[in-house]
């Protein structure tokens, strides 16, 4: 038995798999998946009683992409691989998908939750695709969040399957959609109950035959929605379609990948289409920007998050605001839904110009301008709440005086209001430095936030100058294909 994909064939011979990887709170694409996705394709073509398959989770999602550290080894890997030995080794679930499709047995994707980059480029390599009317059900290709392009033929299998502008903003922007609008859009089939949507994906493919997807039909086309891919200012022309502007196109570099993707593919047939959206993943993947956007976004930002951990469920779901809060902190409150009443509070919290009287462990300060220090508040810890950026919020806990207690709950109170958390020790807070010396998008700001994050690691006030970065790209102070300050500082040293 396949230790990720768990298989049972009912009467009518149809092949109901199903993805449960082992010690994953959601299913993503490792190579031990690809491995057992590929002998699943192996088994469905050599057993003639196996009539057709429908692909489904037991997970409460479906499959949420592929796992980033296997996409940054593929980075590693660009900085001594040639294109064909890079080719073998990122293709690979791309040439899995392509046997897939062209599959004389039917393949039904039966959606149960989450589809997301490689998971939803799974679903398209799919004759049919059934999804659950579940809530909180989103299909999508985020890739380009993070620097990358969906290389399994997403950028090609979408725009053919739903056409070019609805195609857009999914490959560009990485926007995601529900059910309801998968279908009114075409990228799914049809819509069933959460509780009969494997019975009815398994009627979908019994009734399918032998199938074969539109784009290896005869006369198929693309809608391009007039869009002639042969103009000269065809990559002005999408961008502008797409709400691009000029720094969003210097500062990603999967953005000019993917249109680039679009403009050599779309008038190709599948094959030749996948073939040259690969040259442009390998192409990106030795961009130094991809492997800094995947590092600092993902990798480095799920460590920060690590800091949860030792929460357990300790919770803070109601606090006392005394003095002004900032915008971004009553902002982040309120979307983590942490009530703020005058008694009974979980925590107390101090605001500019409300210093305490006596403080307690469960006194935490909100720290606002440069300069401002818990101590100031009477307190042990702050917070200092950046507001949302394109990348998410940032939240710095400022230990000044050990307090575990009003340290936990900081912590707490930064998880619920979706932070990423820095944790920093001396009573001034990095990201009010960071926020002063910020001034916009421009050379002289960028030098201003990269002087100022090295000098709080050289004066101690944080250990991991790679937690500096993630934080400082979250709250968008410096671009993300940069690094972050302290990347970015290294390598214009070196």
């Amino acid at each position: 038995m396949d230790q990720n994909i768990k298989t049972s064939r009912e009467a009518s011979g149809i092949l109901v798999a199903t993805i449960d990887m082992p010690g994953r709170p959601m299913n993503v694409f490792s190579e031990s998946l690809i491995d057992s996705v590929d002998r699943l394709v192996d088994q469905v073509a050599a057993d003639p009683e196996i009539t057709g398959v429908v692909i489904t989770s037991a997970k409460s999602t479906f499959l949420v992409g592929a796992d980033l550290e296997m996409v940054l080894g593929f980075t590693r890997a660009a900085t001594t691989q040639n294109q064909a030995e890079l080719h073998d080794l990122c293709g690979r679930l791309g040439r899995l998908f392509r046997r897939l499709e062209t599959s004389k047995k039917p393949y039904v994707a039966a959606i149960n939750g989450l589809a997301l980059g490689g998971g939803l480029e799974l679903t398209l390599g799919c004759h049919l695709r059934v999804v659950s009317d579940a809530p909180g059900v989103q299909l999508g290709l985020p890739e380009a969040k993070l620097g990358l392009l969906p290389g399994a033929g997403g950028t090609q299998r979408l725009p053919r399957l739903v056409g070019v502008a609805k195609a857009l903003p999914m490959l560009l922007h990485g926007d995601s959609v529900g059910a309801a609008d998968a279908v009114a859009i075409g990228l799914t089939d049809l819509v069933a109950p959460s509780d009969t949507l494997v019975s009815v994906a398994i009627e979908q493919a019994r009734a399918l035959g032998e199938p074969k997807v539109r784009w290896d039909q005869p006369g198929f086309m693309v809608d391009k929605a007039g869009i002639d891919l042969g103009d000269p200012a065809i990559f002005d022309i999408l961008s502008r379609q797409a709400g691009l502007s000029a720094e969003d196109l210097r500062w990603n570099p999967a953005l000019n990948a993917i249109l680039k993707c679009l403009v050599l593919g779309l008038d190709q047939d599948i094959v030749t289409a996948a073939n040259r959206e690969m040259d442009c993943f390998v192409d990106l993947i030795r961009d130094p920007g991809c492997g800094n956007m995947v590092r600092t976004l993902f990798i480095d930002r799920r460590r920060a998050e690590r800091s949860f951990n030792a929460l357990g469920k300790l919770s803070v779901d109601r606090v006392t605001v005394r003095g002004d809060a900032s915008a971004a902190a009553l902002g982040a409150l309120k979307s983590g839904r942490v009530e703020i009443v005058a008694e009974g509070a979980e925590a107390t919290l101090y605001a500019a110009g409300a210093k305490a009287a006596a403080a307690t462990a469960q006194d935490i300060a909100l720290l606002g301008s440069s300069g401002d220090s818990p101590s100031a508040h009477g307190c042990a810890v702050g917070l200092y709440v950046c507001a949302n950026s394109a990348n998410g919020r940032a939240i710095e806990i400022v230990v000044e005086h050990e307090s575990p207690e009003a340290a936990l709950l900081a912590m707490a109170l930064a998880r619920k209001m979706r932070g990423t958390p820095l944790v920093t020790r001396g009573g001034r807070s990095v990201l009010a430095d960071l926020a002063a010396a910020y001034s916009g998008g421009d050379e002289a700001s960028r030098q201003a936030v990269i002087a100022e994050a090295a000098r709080a690691v050289a004066d101690g006030l944080v250990q991991d100058g790679e937690l500096v970065d993630v934080a400082a790209v979250t709250a968008g102070f410096i671009p993300a294909a940069l690094g972050g300050p302290i990347t970015a500082g290294r390598v214009q040293a070196a």
